[in-house]
């Protein structure tokens, strides 16, 4: 944990590395927290957390994540002005060719180092991609009539840390960007998709639960900034050619967003209070399963071609009938 605490409620400028350690009095909870206790368990919600991460089992090599979330992080870090530098690593073949394999001795080696500085390694050609992205998302907003203006630009107000406190239980969050003016919290989001907004909605609210992210950033608002904050995301495809949307949740995906929000925060209150982080349930458990399971089966079982070799063998198997 930090030397640095933070002992009142307010949003604060920190680094990457001060924040994610978590420096309130009590282990506090996130966004990503509260949407991995509801979709897993609270114990799995503990062993994430920098400050609850269970002792009593062994480090897992296998968690790093190695360079997935590089092109994200490193747009992240270029519109936002925060994040860290993005370290390009001409990743080279034994014979010195040029090559856009991250296999290599060399790229790996780099990737290591860069990573260990707090930084995000790309090869020349991601790294080329990212500005791009992050050049054609300016002109985007700039040239969008409703707003007219890229909210990123002004980096005084981005990647700000957000902490509060309901009751004794600590909150934490770190929007990309505070729009003081216009009173909104920017989120910006790549995509490997499309950033269709009705298809990345639903598939985002499934997988990442950004209902329940919106909820809390606005929650945090409520407690610190006063009412009528606003929630609004950005997504820029990774892809050729980087088409963006700009996503608000309707009101009715809010509430839904705000009853998870609840839900999380009480189970992580009461968690704390315990010392307990209880996992799945115990005993042998009985799942309910829908009908349409065995409705599904049914009707594949008389489609699939072990069907026709079924009725064969039970043929071939049937008694022999005697005339009388």
């Amino acid at each position: 944990m930090t030397d640095f605490l933070v002992d009142t409620p307010g949003v604060y400028d920190l680094p990457d590395s001060v924040y994610f350690s978590d420096p309130c009095p009590t282990p506090s909870m996130s966004a990503g927290n509260a949407k991995t206790l509801l979709a897993a368990t609270p114990r799995h919600a503990a062993d994430a957390h920098p400050r609850l991460r269970l002792d009593d089992l062994p480090v897992d090599e296998d968690d790093e994540t190695g360079g997935k979330f590089d092109v994200g992080k490193a747009t992240h870090a270029i519109v936002t002005g925060k994040g860290g530098a993005i370290i390009e690593i001409a990743s080279m073949t034994k014979d010195g060719a040029a090559s856009d394999s991250k296999n290599t001795k060399a790229w790996k080696e780099g990737a290591t180092a860069a990573r260990a500085a707090g930084d995000t390694p790309l090869l020349p050609s991601e790294a080329a991609k990212v500005r791009l992205m992050a050049e054609v998302l300016d002109r985007h907003l700039r040239a969008d009539p409703e707003i007219g203006r890229n909210p990123f630009a002004d980096r005084a107000n981005n990647e700000r840390a957000m902490f509060w406190r309901d009751g004794p239980t600590w909150f934490r969050a770190k929007p990309d960007a505070i729009d003081y003016s216009a009173r909104i919290f920017w989120d910006l989001k790549t995509t490997d998709s499309l950033a269709d907004p009705d298809a990345w909605t639903k598939t985002q609210i499934q997988s990442t639960a950004i209902d329940l992210r919106a909820a809390h950033y606005l929650h945090g608002a409520k407690r610190l900034l006063g009412e009528g904050w606003r929630y609004v995301f950005v997504v820029v495809e990774a892809k050729r050619p980087h088409a963006i949307s700009v996503v608000e949740l309707p009101s009715v995906v809010l509430e839904m967003g705000e009853d998870k929000r609840y839900r999380a925060a009480t189970a992580w209150a009461r968690c704390l209070a315990l010392g307990r982080w209880p996992g799945w349930p115990g005993g042998i458990q009985r799942p309910e399963v829908p009908d349409f399971i065995e409705t599904q089966w049914v009707s594949r079982r008389e489609r699939h071609p072990s069907a026709d070799i079924l009725r064969a063998a039970y043929e071939a198997q049937a008694p022999v009938r005697v005339a009388r």
